[in-house]
C-alpha cells in the first residue's frame, strides 16, 4: 500500500529531472561546489550519532503514518 503511494512522488521528480537536463543540458554540475576532502577517523564518530538520530527520526515518521 505504501508503494503505490510513494510511486507517484518518485516517478514525478524522475520527469522533473529529466526535463531539467534536456532543458539545461547539464545535470546539477554547476549547482554544487564540494571543497576538497580527505576522510578522517574522527567523521565516524561525528556520523554514528547523526545516524541514530536519523533512525529514529525515520522510524518515528513511519509510526505517525501508521497512526494518522
Amino acid at each position: 500500500m505504501y508503494f503505490w503511494v510513494l510511486f507517484p512522488s518518485l516517478l514525478a521528480s524522475a520527469v522533473a529531472t529529466v526535463v531539467f537536463v534536456l532543458l539545461s543540458g547539464s545535470f546539477f554540475e554547476t549547482l554544487y561546489q564540494f571543497p576538497r576532502y580527505a576522510p578522517r577517523l574522527v567523521d565516524l564518530v561525528y556520523a554514528a550519532p547523526l545516524g541514530l538520530i536519523g533512525g529514529l527520526v525515520g522510524a518515528l515518521f513511519m509510526f505517525s503514518l501508521k497512526r494518522l
